[in-house]
């Protein structure tokens, strides 16, 4: 997402409450994580992460014992939490720095009068693959896929060209671009600044479809005239083909993108910021009747470059009436229009009512100003997150066959006042979903960016959704379980924290929201960001953070970048940059892979046996 937006998360870390009296409990395993190289300074470690509760702030009585192997003899270590190879001591997670070839560890946490259980601890190699040459100035990795291969497909922010990881070459590569004709389509905003550009700010997805094929959303962020269209890519790598499909309308403002195995169809969603029409949508199409232009390329060849024909330009006009009410297309009656552009292929658009959609772009209203991330359930509906610049607090279900759409609303967020605040505070207590997929078992999990929670509706409730649609809990009155302003006094009513969602498990990341009274009668702040999640072989989930596991219990990584910097980062910390990274898992492998948005790099977790 825009760089701007990520911005919009407030600050870091869940403190402990009570934490001297707490009781010590760790998550087992423990993350142990082989990094570094001989060029660091101090060469490679073992960076070994404890998760739970309990552990207190680092002081006197507190220790972290670890015991393995080394050169074949049993080692132990007794690490106060003030010894300097303590990295991290907080009441939910520690971390130590230990030697590299210690193996076959177990670990426990020691208190004055009370311990964990010995943890067992599991092993991963971390490697980091530089993105810098093959993205170009502009173009950090946002968010990847990987394909049967195991190439680590990127959809960068700002986009000059697409680029993956290639197993083959164990390296990142620069893919074949069509480059967009002038004059520019898209428009690229850096704050509140935007121009024309025919490098795509929008369109943040990648998904590898059953085929193998991959494919990626692009457009500017709908911010208004004079043009900002938008266009979808797909590459295929078995066949050696490149295919552009330059969608109808303009503003799509695409963000999310997803495949649909049993209709064959792509789906994207697409914000449409204009102030007429339907409104935001879900727009669905059939790849293999809709038009597309093709290219051929090699993959792992560099320095291929390709010249896209389509100029976004159309000789229909927008029709009015003399009012200042929006006109139609003269190629699309039934399409709205403010001015020439949003009849650029409008003809391509599916009529209303329509029976068959094979050869038209379907578009479904869903009622929400910016729909973020799509995914397609095995019933065929199709589930997205209410991103909407980060005020959004839904998640939504599109039954395709009807057009109906229902909207599942999200508790309100960690440590959340209730009662009046000015709206002026509002995006520091905010939930922004924005990934969305589907669990083994067919419930549905989601990001909450800004709250830095996984959310996860149960299959078993997606029977009957009445109880789903609306905010509840014991004893509190309904009207008190919902979020209103007042445009007059600028004041926002806040939900009642206790209200959740009967349908939906929230749980948020350990060390994400810190005590922090700077803002009243906001009492913590987040500084976490959980942007994408991905499923490995266990059915654990995986973020940049760590991964939660089937039992709801949370492990965190150690902070890999700040004990691994790169020259355009230093002390930052999650596995991506300040916990706002996309994930993906290698189902091959098992390989858990991270974007570093900052550092401009790809890391790598390899499970070891």
């Amino acid at each position: 997402m825009a760089f701007r937006q990520w911005s919009m998360a407030a600050v870091l870390v869940l403190v402990s409450v009570g934490a001297a009296a707490a009781r010590i409990q760790a998550n087992s395993p423990a993350l142990a994580v082989l990094t570094g190289n001989g060029d660091d300074a101090g060469g490679a470690f073992l960076a070994l992460s404890v998760t739970g509760t309990g552990f207190g702030a680092a002081g006197s009585g507190l220790r972290l014992h670890v015991d393995g192997m080394q050169s074949s003899q049993r080692v132990a270590y007794d690490l106060a939490s003030t010894d300097q190879r303590i990295v991290v001591w907080t009441d939910v997670q520690i971390v130590a720095k230990l030697p590299a070839d210690l193996a076959r560890a177990r670990a426990t946490v020691l208190g004055p009068t009370d311990r964990s259980a010995r943890l067992a601890v599991r092993y991963f190699t971390h490697q980091v693959y530089d993105t810098t040459a093959a993205a170009g100035p502009n173009g950090p990795p946002a968010h990847i896929a990987v394909d049967p291969a195991g190439r680590v497909w990127v959809n960068p922010e700002f986009k000059s060209n697409y680029y993956y990881y290639d197993p083959a070459r164990s390296a990142v590569v620069p893919a074949l671009y069509p480059e967009p004709m002038d004059p520019s389509p898209f428009r690229t905003c850096f704050g509140t600044n935007c121009v024309p550009s025919s490098s795509p700010s929008g369109g943040e997805g990648v998904v590898v479809d059953d085929l193998g094929r991959i494919w990626m959303p692009e457009s500017g962020p709908a911010e208004g005239p004079p043009r900002d269209h938008g266009r979808v890519l797909m590459y295929d790598p078995t066949n050696a083909q490149v295919r552009v499909y330059n969608l109808p309308g303009d503003q799509n403002g695409f963000l999310g993108i997803a495949w649909d195995a049993r209709r064959r169809r792509v789906w994207v969603s697409q914000t449409d910021s204009l102030s007429y029409g339907p409104g935001s949508t879900l727009v669905s199409f059939d790849p293999e009747r809709v038009p597309f232009e093709r290219f051929g390329w090699t993959p792992g060849l560099e320095g291929q470059t390709a010249q896209s024909t389509f100029a976004f330009t159309t000789k229909a006009t927008c029709d009015t009436d003399g009012s200042n009410g929006p006109g139609t297309c003269s190629n699309a009656p039934a399409h709205a229009c403010q001015s020439v552009e949003d009849c650029v292929h409008a003809d391509l658009f599916c009529p209303p009512a329509v029976v068959d959609d094979s050869g038209c772009y379907h578009a479904y209203p869903v009622g929400v100003y910016q729909p973020a991330h799509v995914v397609v359930h095995p019933d065929g509906h199709v589930w997205f997150t209410e991103y909407c610049y980060g005020l959004g607090t839904h998640l939504g279900r599109l039954d395709p066959s009807t057009g109906a759409v229902e909207l599942f609303p999200l508790s309100p967020a960690p440590f959340s006042p209730g009662g009046e605040i000015p709206v002026s505070l509002l995006y520091y207590i905010l939930t922004a979903p924005w990934d969305v997929q589907v669990a083994a078992d067919g419930s549905v999990v989601a990001t909450e960016f800004s709250a830095s929670r996984i959310a996860r509706f149960s299959f078993g409730s997606m029977g009957d959704t009445t109880l789903c649609q609306q905010l509840s809990a014991p004893g509190v009155d309904a009207t008190a379980c919902k979020t209103t302003y007042d445009a007059q006094t600028g004041m926002i009513s806040l939900a009642d924290p206790r209200c959740s969602n009967p349908c939906i498990q929230e749980l948020t990341v350990p060390g994400t929201w810190i005590a922090d009274g700077s803002h009243p009668p906001l009492t913590h702040l987040d500084a976490g960001g959980l942007l994408t999640i991905a499923f490995d072989r266990q059915g654990n989930i995986w973020a940049d953070q760590g991964y939660l596991d089937r039992r709801g219990k949370f492990h965190l990584l150690p902070p890999l970048l700040a004990m691994t910097p790169t020259p355009f980062e230093s002390g930052v910390a999650g596995l991506a940059f300040h916990g706002i990274g996309a994930t993906a898992v290698d189902p091959g492998s098992g390989d858990i892979w991270g974007a570093d948005y900052v550092g401009r790099r790809l890391n790598r977790l390899h499970p070891e046996p």
